[in-house]
Parts: structure tokens; C-alpha cells; sequence
């Protein structure tokens, strides 16, 4: 009976997930420009360029002046962009390990134009992406937006997130279920980081670390 009801799911889960596919759409023109838009929301919440900025900004203080500087937020010191880097990296190692052990291949009308994937990245469960923006988001909406002055943005955030998420179905890149699971496991690692949340000493132990592995050969560009 359980396995029954199971496979019920999992099969009403494809089903929709299908169904919210842009695949589904009749109109070429309306399918590639609205796949572009949904291809960009992908690359807002790519791991490679949330871990760029965490990295310098922990290490560079041109780097966090220019960063925040041009988007308008108010200044954080190095402590902030460290405890960024060590909650991307706990997602990193989450959504890998969670990815390794379900190993759910990815929806098969999925196509294969990822923008550097990752070890575990032919796998579907859960999404990686979904749990990075709304880990992200819960961090920015309670921690650094406050800290920036910028608490204005929080509604901003939230949609980014949203529409982050969604996108992952409607790429193909995921089913229902793994975005929901995504979305789970993005609260419970923001918890995490929370709770792990570096110090003052801990964080100019990091950022010496950093400085001199990563940051110190680019010294001349940051």
C-alpha cells in the first residue's frame, strides 16, 4: 500500500513537473526568450560567482568597497564575507553529498546547457540552486540587509528567491520535488550557519587563511 501510494507520487511529481516545463510552449519565439530570462536567474544563484565575491570580499577591502560600493549597500567588514563563504561552502557539501547518496537523475527532457556544472551536478536531488537562494535570501533578509542599511531590498529578495526556484522546474533542471526538498534544506542551512556563526577571532583566523592562498596572488587587481 505505501509503496503504492509512492509511486502515485512520484509519479504525479513528473507529471507536473512536466507540465510546468517551458518545453510544453507552442512559441518558439516566446520559449528561447523566456528560457534566456530563466537562464539568467540561473546564473544569479550559480555557486562559482557567490563564492568569488565571499572569497575576496573576506580577504579584500577594495574588493568589498567596489562590491558594495556600486550596488549601493553600506560598508561590512571582512567578518560578514566570511561567514557568507563558510555557508556557501556547507551548501556545497550538503546538496553534493545529498546528491551522491539519492543519485535521482535529472528529468530527461532536461537540455544539457549548464553553465559549469559540478561533481554530482547529472543528479536531481535536491536542488542545489533552490537551497543556495533561499539560504542566501534568509541570510540576507535577517543579517546583512539590516547590516548595510539596506532592509528595503527584503521584498526584492524574496521574489529573487521565488523566481530562482521556480525557474528550476521550468528549465527542466528539476522536478517538484526536488525544489521542495531544495527549499527545506535551504531553510535548515541557514540555521546551521546561524548556529556555527564565526566570531571576531575565528573570522581573522579565516581571513588570514584566505588572504594568503587566495587573494594575495591577485593583489594587484583587488
Amino acid at each position: 500500500m505505501a509503496a503504492t501510494m509512492c509511486d502515485q507520487l512520484f509519479m504525479y511529481d513528473a507529471k507536473l513537473s512536466r507540465n510546468v516545463s517551458i518545453e510544453d510552449h507552442n512559441s518558439s519565439v516566446l520559449k528561447t526568450t523566456f528560457r534566456m530570462l530563466l537562464k539568467f536567474l540561473e546564473l544569479t544563484c550559480h555557486g562559482v560567482p557567490w563564492l568569488f565575491i565571499a572569497v575576496l570580499g573576506s580577504g579584500s577591502v577594495r574588493f568589498r568597497h567596489f562590491i558594495l560600493g556600486s550596488c549601493g549597500f553600506g560598508y561590512v567588514d571582512d567578518c560578514a564575507f566570511i561567514n557568507l563563504l563558510f555557508a556557501l561552502l556547507y551548501d556545497l557539501c550538503a546538496v553534493g553529498l545529498m546528491k551522491i547518496i539519492v543519485r535521482r537523475p535529472r528529468p530527461a527532457y532536461n537540455i544539457d546547457d549548464m553553465v559549469a556544472p559540478g561533481p554530482g551536478d547529472q543528479y536531481s536531488f535536491p536542488s542545489g540552486h533552490t537551497s543556495r537562494a533561499v539560504m542566501l535570501a534568509i541570510l540576507l533578509v535577517k543579517v546583512y540587509l539590516p547590516w548595510m542599511g539596506r532592509s528595503d531590498l527584503a521584498g526584492a529578495i524574496v521574489i529573487w528567491a521565488g523566481c530562482v526556484s521556480a525557474s528550476r522546474v521550468m528549465l527542466g533542471r528539476h522536478y517538484v520535488s526536488d525544489v521542495l526538498a531544495g527549499m527545506i534544506l535551504g531553510y535548515f542551512l541557514y540555521e546551521f550557519t546561524d548556529y556555527m556563526w564565526l566570531n571576531s577571532s575565528e573570522c581573522n583566523y579565516c581571513r588570514n587563511i584566505v588572504i594568503e592562498n587566495v587573494v594575495k596572488p591577485f593583489q594587484g587587481l583587488f
